[in-house]
């Protein structure tokens, strides 16, 4: 049984540490300091993200209830966004649905937060780099 135990808990340090290696190659990547100017006219743009987050809207935003920094997306279209916090598949809403958009440039992290007056979760994207403006 204790053998069983050793092997779990070995399992869960190593897929913690594959997870901030692919966190950090993606943080990496993306050295430019450079703002991303962003125009939708008919087709989609993915942005590039490093984590997702969902949280409740009635919480401190520094308490997520799930996240994904495997495959995060955010994809913005002419009528909707799209993200991916769960594995499972994307989520989308109308912009319609947007109820606030709030933005925070910390050490380190560029985090755009999206609410939404459907739904009692707000979504969260941790960017690579600073959007300067989206022109729709």
């Amino acid at each position: 049984m204790r053998f069983i135990f050793v092997v779990l808990v070995l399992l869960t340090i190593i897929a913690n540490i594959a997870m901030a290696v692919i966190f950090i190659k993606r943080k990496i990547k993306n050295t430019s300091e450079s703002d991303i100017p962003i125009n939708i006219h008919n087709e989609e743009i993915n942005i590039e993200i490093l984590a997702s987050f969902q949280s409740l809207k009635f919480l401190p935003r520094i308490f997520s209830i799930s996240h994904n920094n495997a495959n995060p997306k955010l994809i913005l279209t002419n009528s909707e966004i799209k993200f991916r916090v769960f594995i499972f598949g994307l989520q989308s809403k109308d912009y319609s649905s947007i109820e606030e958009v709030d933005y925070y440039s910390g050490l380190g992290t560029e985090l755009i937060i999206f609410e939404f007056k459907d739904s009692i979760f707000n979504f969260s994207a941790n960017l690579y780099k600073k959007i300067v403006y989206i022109a729709f």
